[in-house]
């Protein structure tokens, strides 16, 4: 008889139970977080508009679809900063889906303006198309972090270069600068003056502002600044009396004492483990190429000789080294004066191997026109030839830049590496590569300097 009782007890004790853990729970303080910051910042799809030509030669455009998290966000978090460290292609719409992760609320506006704060959404697209500030709020509501951001965006194609203008020369050497030196990223100008015989040195540790002109001591009046070069911590220049000089500083050169019985024709490159000159009259003596640690005892290299020779002045000449780690030297000489194509000698250092000369005949469709004045650099990569004022009746200086893919054996017009026009057609430019991956070239009293667009703006 009691047990309905103690079913009615039960159920009661236990909806107290129930009631009582309700009271408490209303009772406890929630917490909210006073952490803000943005741990992670991530671009969704973009579109970017593409030029194209049409059939009949006329201007058209397309659009290409690409995910933007290809290109990572980075955030300073002491300067509280969000930018791309690599640039986004050319021609990108600013104006895309993020995915932010964090702590806090988000919301944001322009940094240049006063209106009101945008909340974040991860389904609302984002204009990126000027500086913007987001600021994100702690859960309390007590405090808020601010983040600037700001997108960067190819202003050429990856494949083109920029040229920028430094700043001109002295008017007096306008038209005689004949040798560019790019010792790490300070380029060292020499230029010859045939009115006084003198070379002039032309630095500048702010090449966009300002060049100082100092004039070398202790040349003879025939050097030759096309000559020079820069070997283990020295200047080295010949002359055209068959002298050798150096300077530790490109102002005040000593001549050096040679021990080689044949006269110096022409001292033409250096690597980083020696100098490379031409030794003969020219005439009745045989030329040939030799080299040196020290530039007084000379080593006599042997030539694979060929039809046509070697000249002994070639008309530009590069020491780099390969890919492998292969150190070569290539000469590239005009042995016809002018009415065939260049030949190109190559030297591989240490492999106790003659100069071969590569094919330069009809076996060879991409061969070097002949042209004078000319300048090899190592870019990219590959070789390049720029700068030399072609024989031919339409061909001018500047007017079209060659690639070699295969260490100077096939060559193609660069169709992306355009001179500045304002230089085209000028005497004797000369071209140098320097350590930050920049192209310097100077024509007349003009120095300007490239960079490919994929290496940065």
């Amino acid at each position: 008889m009691n047990r309905p009782f103690y079913h009615i007890t039960a159920i009661l004790l236990s909806f107290c139970f129930i009631l009582s853990s309700c009271m408490s729970s209303d009772e406890e303080e929630v917490e909210y977080s006073s952490q803000c910051y943005i741990s992670a910042f991530t671009l969704g799809q973009m579109a970017r508009t593409m030029h194209t030509t049409d059939s009949l030669g006329n201007d058209s455009t397309y659009t290409l679809s690409f995910n933007g998290s290809l290109y990572p966000l980075l955030i300073d978090q002491r300067n509280h900063l969000i930018t791309n460290k690599d640039s986004l292609p050319t021609g990108t719409r600013l104006l895309a889906l993020a995915t932010i992760t964090g702590t806090g609320s988000v919301e944001y506006r322009a940094a240049d303006s006063s209106d009101e704060w945008t909340g974040y959404s991860t389904s609302d697209s984002i204009d990126f198309s000027r500086p913007l500030i987001f600021r994100v709020q702690s859960a309390d509501g007590e405090s808020y972090r601010e983040y600037q951001l700001q997108l960067h965006v190819r202003q050429g194609e990856p494949l083109e270069y920029t040229w920028n203008r430094m700043a001109d020369l002295t008017a007096s050497a306008s038209g005689n600068a004949t040798q560019l030196l790019m010792v790490s990223t300070q380029p060292y100008i020499l230029s010859y003056n045939a009115t006084t015989s003198q070379v002039s040195l032309f630095t500048s540790s702010d090449p966009a502002a300002l060049w100082n002109e100092q004039v070398c001591s202790g040349l003879s009046s025939t050097a030759d600044p096309c000559s020079a070069c820069y070997f283990q911590g020295q200047f080295w220049m010949s002359d055209r009396a068959g002298k050798l000089f150096r300077s530790s500083d490109a102002i005040a050169w000593t001549e050096v004492a040679l021990s080689s019985a044949a006269p110096l024709l022409q001292l033409i490159v250096a690597s980083p483990t020696a100098l490379y000159a031409s030794f003969g009259d020219g005439t009745a003596t045989p030329i040939f190429v030799a080299q040196s640690t020290d530039g007084a005892s000379w080593t006599a290299l042997s030539l694979d000789e060929e039809e046509g020779g070697f000249t002994g002045t070639p008309e530009a000449a590069l020491a780099y080294e390969q890919s492998n780690g292969n150190a070569r030297v290539l000469m590239v000489d005009d042995p016809t004066g002018g009415t065939g194509s260049l030949s190109a000698w190559s030297y591989l250092e240490g492999a106790g191997e003659p100069c071969t000369l590569f094919a330069s005949d009809g076996d060879n469709e991409y061969l070097l026109p002949a042209q004078k004045h000319l300048n090899i650099i190592a870019y990219n990569g590959n070789l390049v030839a720029l700068g030399g004022d072609l024989f031919t009746a339409a061909g001018t200086a500047l007017q079209q830049a060659f690639v070699s893919y295969d260490n100077g054996i096939t060559w193609r017009v660069e169709e992306y590496l355009v001179p500045p026009t304002d230089v085209q057609g000028a005497a004797g430019p000369v071209a140098a590569a320097s350590a930050e991956d920049y192209i310097w070239l100077v024509a007349g009293n003009q120095v300007w300097r490239a960079r490919l667009n994929s290496y940065g703006e």
